[in-house]
């Protein structure tokens, strides 16, 4: 369609493109680096696992897994219950007595401790257990 000459129109010469080769190159540029971090991201978030990556990496989830990792522990996490992203339920036992400690960006805390039963809890005056040196 032919626009007529008294309309006052940017005319560019036949067979001209309206992006220049230049920004062309540079928008390809970027396109190729968003499909590389994209497939670098997929590949780092396939060799972590679905059970981590579900749980933010944190100082506290640090230290749960290594305390469930050693089974020689005096404590160990019986269950863990996610209740929202940063808020978390577990149950511990440790000397004798089992905790549901609750946890929280900035605090942890003891919520409820009851005995095992058929566990020999500690006296007041015995030092807690040695525990193994790596």
């Amino acid at each position: 369609m032919a626009f007529p000459e008294s309309i006052p129109l940017r005319r560019d010469a036949d067979g001209a493109s309206s992006v220049p080769a230049a920004e062309l190159a540079w928008m390809g540029v970027f396109i190729l680096l968003l499909v590389l971090c994209a497939a670098v991201w997929r590949k780092h978030r396939a060799a972590r696992g679905p059970a981590e990556s579900a749980a933010p990496a944190g100082a506290l989830n640090r230290w749960m897994s290594r305390l469930q990792q050693r089974p020689g522990r005096a404590a160990a996490i019986v269950s863990s219950t996610r209740l929202t992203p940063q808020h978390s339920l577990h149950e511990v036992h440790w000397q004798g007595r089992r905790l549901l400690v609750g946890c929280a960006p900035h605090s942890i805390g003891v919520l409820a401790e009851c005995p095992i039963p058929g566990a020999q809890e500690p006296g007041p005056g015995t030092p807690p257990p040695a525990e193994p040196q790596p």
